[in-house]
């Protein structure tokens, strides 16, 4: 038999009749295990195992097995400034459907409060710091928001003549 040398083996066993496989000793679930010998590996009893029995797997690797936003990655830092106390986390995975795939990629509508947020910020800006109306078609702020806000669509000068301007004012009016 090979070297059982990973703490995973607490949790599997090898299957009697096939090398290739292991079972869970939790919920007795067949697994492969990639082939044969040198080629058979325990990646496949490490995710069973993070996403069937989180709270074994947070035994092993010390910490929860999820990430703390949906969709977004955790990564463990291998450099002389991690901190020592505490313990690495794996990173998580989620694939994405290609609607959301899609949807990632589209601009917020006009309307849409995200949308709105920035519009009355860039107004505000304008405002505070007396720049002119045409600021919004400068290219180099076209590249600043389109990095720092991929979705966001910058309005043209005449919405926020038209709209966002006049909102601004109305609302400073009143107080």
């Amino acid at each position: 038999m090979a070297n059982k040398r990973s703490p995973l083996w607490n949790y599997f066993e090898i299957e009697k009749d096939d090398a290739k496989y292991v079972v869970c000793l939790i919920c007795k679930s067949k697994l492969s295990r990639g082939g044969e010998g040198k080629k058979a590996s325990t990646s496949s009893m490490k995710n069973h195992l993070q996403s069937k029995h989180p709270n074994k797997f947070s035994e092993i690797y010390g910490g929860p097995s999820s990430t703390s936003c949906a969709g977004s990655k955790t990564f463990s830092s291998t450099s002389s400034f991690a901190s020592t106390s505490a313990p690495a986390q794996p990173a998580s995975h989620k694939q994405l459907t290609l609607a959301e795939t899609v949807e990632r990629k589209q601009y917020w509508g006009i309307n849409d409060p995200k949308s709105k947020e920035y519009h009355y910020l860039i107004g505000e800006m304008i405002a505070l710091d007396n720049e002119p109306l045409s600021m919004v078609d400068r290219v180099g702020f076209n590249r600043l928001m389109h990095k720092a806000v991929p979705r966001y669509k910058i309005p043209s000068r005449t919405f926020m003549t038209e709209k966002i301007v006049p909102d601004i004012y109305d609302r400073i009016s009143k107080k």
